[in-house]
């Protein structure tokens, strides 16, 4: 019984952790969608037409601006999924070689998607975003490696832990009362 109550224990854990991560996913896709429409909006002529003169060091001057806090790759593509534009953080080369290990695809419609990788004890999420023309056409990629902030990853790893540990207090407790309550009916039947 105390396995049963064990296994429901780590079960509902780990769709707890679970959904935790996928809601910080989906903050970081949300939050790469938000920038790069805000940004683009004023630069779609850039990615419109990139293989003009002088535009690739713009559109470099670009993905540069979009490094922040917490992206610490970005990288611009054209509409066929031609490189444009790379910008990275400094020390960031390891994640960067690590994830671009991982072959990837690039969005085939409007929707954005994301991948999420565990390196050297950190949490980055890879996020690709197509970039849309006001007529809806998709003009560009915008590809961002998401650094997850170390205390986020810290609370899900103590959250973790102590989910585990009160579940498996739990289990014992409930085998346990389980016990104290059929004790007198066992001991009766084995009279």
């Amino acid at each position: 019984m105390t396995g049963v109550f064990l296994a429901l224990a780590a079960l509902t854990t780990g769709i707890m952790l679970y959904l935790d991560v996928e809601a910080v996913d989906d903050r970081v896709v949300v939050l790469a969608e938000e920038k790069t429409r805000a940004f683009f909006a004023s630069h779609r002529d850039k990615l419109a037409s990139p293989w003009e003169v002088g535009v690739r060091s713009q559109l470099q001057e670009l993905a540069e601006e979009l490094l922040d806090n917490q992206f610490i790759v970005v990288e611009l593509y054209d509409r066929a999924a031609r490189p444009l534009a790379e910008a990275a953080r400094p020390k960031s080369d390891d994640v960067e070689s690590a994830v671009h290990l991982m072959r990837h695809e690039f969005p085939l419609d409007a929707k954005s998607f994301y991948k999420r990788h565990f390196i050297a004890g950190g949490v980055y999420v890879q996020v690709f975003v197509p970039i849309i023309a006001d007529d809806g056409r998709r003009i560009g990629f915008f590809e961002g490696i998401y650094q997850v902030d170390g205390s986020i990853v810290e609370e899900f790893r103590l959250r973790l832990v102590w989910s585990l540990a009160l579940a498996i207090l739990a289990a014992l407790a409930g085998t346990l009362l389980i016990r104290r309550a059929l004790a007198p009916r066992l001991q009766l039947s084995a009279d």
